[in-house]
C-alpha cells in the first residue's frame, strides 16, 4: 500500500513566501526609481541698435531625482552654456546667453524659432536632454499662413519601441495666396533623431492646399515609459517678412510587454515550484506495505 504524507498549507505557503516576495519587488521596483522633468522658459530682448540678442533661459527641476551637469546647448552653433551642476527637485537655474543676429540666423524682421536643448545627466551618470525652442519676434509678424495636423490623432502624441517607426502629418495653407516654404525640418532631442519623407524641403502650397507627410523617428537610446518632445518646424517668408511655424509633437517610448523583469520573475516562481514538487515526490513518500 502506498501512502502519500501531503505537507499543511502553511507549510506551502511559507515554501513560495520567498520567492513571491522576490518577484513582487522586482516588479514595483520601478517605481521607487527618480525621475527627472525638466521644463523651460524663455525670455529674449531685442534691441534695435544692436546686433546682438540676449536669451534668458529658465531651467527648472519638477520631477524627484536631481540632474546633474545641466547645460544649455545650440546645436547648429556648436556651442553649450553651463547651467548648473546639480539643479536639485522643484527648484531652477537661470542661464543668460548673448548671441548675434547672423549666429541665430535672424535677418530682416518676422517670426523665427531658434532650436537649442537642455542636456543634463541623472544619478546614475546616464546622458538625457530636452529640445527647447525659443521664439524671436521681430515686428512687424505676418499672419498665421499654415499650421500641422495629425490624421486620424485627437493629441499629437505618437508611440515608439526600439527602432524606427513613421506618423502621418498634415501641413495646410491658411492663405488666400500661395505660400513658399523654404524648409520643413525636424528637431529632437539626443535619444531619438527624427525627419520628413514623402515631402520636399521646399515647398509651394496653392491657396488652402493641404499636402500629407510622413514623421520618421528612429529610436535610439530613449527610455521605456519616458515621453520627448519632438519639434516640426517649417520656415518661410511672405511679403518680405519670415515666418515659422511648429508642430509639438509628444513621442512614448513603450515598455515591452514582456520585459526582462517579468520573465527573471516567472522563472523564478518556476524554479520554486519544480524544487517544491521534487522535494515533495522524495519526501512524501512512505513505505510500501
Amino acid at each position: 500500500m502506498l501512502n502519500l504524507h501531503f505537507p499543511h498549507p502553511w507549510c506551502v505557503a511559507k515554501f513560495f513566501a520567498y520567492p513571491l516576495s522576490i518577484f513582487c519587488l522586482m516588479q514595483i521596483q520601478p517605481a521607487f526609481a527618480g525621475v527627472i522633468s525638466i521644463t523651460t522658459a524663455t525670455e529674449s530682448r531685442i534691441s534695435d541698435s544692436s546686433d546682438t540678442i540676449e536669451i534668458e533661459t529658465v531651467v527648472r527641476n519638477d520631477g524627484d531625482e536631481p540632474a546633474l551637469d545641466v547645460a544649455l546647448e545650440f546645436p547648429q552653433l556648436q556651442k553649450g552654456f553651463a547651467v548648473t551642476s546639480r539643479l536639485e527637485p522643484a527648484k531652477e537655474e537661470r542661464v543668460i546667453v548673448k548671441l548675434t543676429r547672423q549666429e541665430l540666423g535672424v535677418s530682416g524682421q518676422g517670426q523665427f524659432v531658434v532650436t537649442s536643448r537642455i542636456t543634463y545627466r541623472d544619478q546614475n551618470y546616464f546622458p538625457l536632454s530636452a529640445v527647447h525652442p525659443i521664439s524671436l519676434q521681430l515686428p512687424p509678424l505676418p499672419p498665421r499662413l499654415i499650421d500641422f495636423s495629425f490624421p486620424d490623432l485627437r493629441l499629437p502624441i505618437f508611440s515608439v519601441s526600439k527602432g524606427k517607426a513613421s506618423f502621418p502629418v498634415r501641413i495646410r495653407s491658411l492663405s488666400d495666396t500661395k505660400t513658399k516654404l523654404d524648409s520643413i525640418s525636424v528637431f529632437s532631442p539626443l535619444e531619438i533623431s527624427g525627419s520628413v519623407t514623402g515631402v520636399s524641403q521646399t515647398l509651394e502650397l496653392n491657396p488652402k492646399q493641404q499636402v500629407d507627410f510622413k514623421l520618421e523617428i528612429d529610436n535610439h537610446s530613449g527610455i521605456e515609459g519616458s515621453r520627448y518632445l519632438v519639434l516640426i518646424i517649417a520656415r518661410g517668408s511672405s511679403g518680405g517678412l519670415s515666418f515659422a511655424e511648429t508642430a509639438r509633437v509628444q513621442v512614448e517610448v513603450k515598455r515591452p510587454w514582456l520585459n526582462l523583469r517579468l520573465v527573471a520573475g516567472i522563472a523564478i516562481i518556476l524554479l520554486a515550484l519544480g524544487g517544491y514538487l521534487l522535494r515533495l515526490r522524495r519526501g512524501g513518500v512512505a513505505k510500501t506495505d
